[in-house]
């Protein structure tokens, strides 16, 4: 069975979901949303973008859906749905939601579970996820506690800078909804050097490239067309904002070998980049 008659079959349509995987030719009563991106400066103004994917990434963020479709996700999780029992028995339900010691949430969230997020709120954890496609975003939180769950979707870049609204809206509302917000670097910016960031770097088939510009800033590039100017600090963290999309600045960091001093990986959007060459 392939993978997403799986997913279709076993977790999507019994939570009354009806799939829709991006790759698949058109079809069925729902249709994709046009995405856009929404360039930065005065004039902004949204413009569709075709929706950069490749099948190899597909498991990974392949499957389209709306705001209630990932709350419908949200009660299989919170053992609230009727059949929760059957779908995701209570003995794995709790070990994804567990918090994972070891995982490293650096710049997405204060910890990690099986593939949930842990956000520290003076109201206890909320779980959740978020993710982001070309001029697209989604997010996901719900708190064990007392059930309550908190979705969005967007079909532009600037969903980041509006689901970070929603979420001051509702604690304003008395909703304290968990959110992890970068805290502000402690460090001076880094002066010295930044040649020393340049070099490419992989995670599978991605190859993120660091190259200092004239101006020495580092410049970030990738395959998708991402250009991004960072902001690097002393202790290597940094803030990585697009120059051709209005988007809410990335965090990351640049990891140092133990041995060698030399550095050896990035981290940026949960992901860690080997690095695989120097210019």
């Amino acid at each position: 069975m392939k993978w997403q008659a799986a997913l279709a079959n076993l977790v999507l349509r019994p939570l009354g979901i009806d799939p829709v995987f991006v790759h698949d030719a058109p079809g069925g009563q729902r249709a994709l949303a046009q995405c856009h991106t929404v360039r930065p400066g005065e004039n902004r103004s949204a413009t569709p973008v075709g929706l950069f994917l490749p099948p190899s990434w597909a498991p990974a963020g392949g499957l389209a859906g709306s705001a209630d479709d990932l709350a419908a996700l949200a009660t299989l999780l919170l053992g609230t749905h009727p059949d929760a029992a059957e779908l995701l028995p209570e003995e794995q339900r709790t070990e994804m939601c567990a918090r994972t010691p070891e995982a490293d949430a650096f710049g997405m969230a204060d910890a990690w579970g099986l593939g949930l997020a842990h956000h520290v709120s003076p109201d206890g954890v909320w779980l959740g996820h978020d993710g982001t496609v070309d001029g697209g975003t989604a997010h996901l939180r719900f708190r064990p506690a007392d059930g309550t769950v908190v979705a969005l979707t967007t079909n532009a870049t600037t969903g980041t800078a509006m689901w970070a609204e929603l979420v001051d809206v509702l604690r304003e509302r008395g909703v304290p909804v968990g959110d992890h917000r970068p805290l502000a670097a402690t460090t001076p910016p880094l002066t010295a050097g930044p040649g020393r960031l340049d070099g490419d770097y992989r995670n599978g088939d991605t190859v993120f490239r660091v190259r200092t510009a004239e101006s020495g800033v580092p410049v970030l590039t990738d395959a998708t067309g991402l250009v991004a100017d960072l902001t690097v600090h002393e202790d290597l963290t940094f803030t990585a904002r697009r120059t051709d999309t209005d988007v809410a600045p990335y965090t990351g960091r640049f990891v140092t070998d133990r041995a060698s001093g030399e550095i050896h990986l990035m981290q940026l959007g949960g992901r860690a980049a080997r690095r695989t060459a120097a210019p």
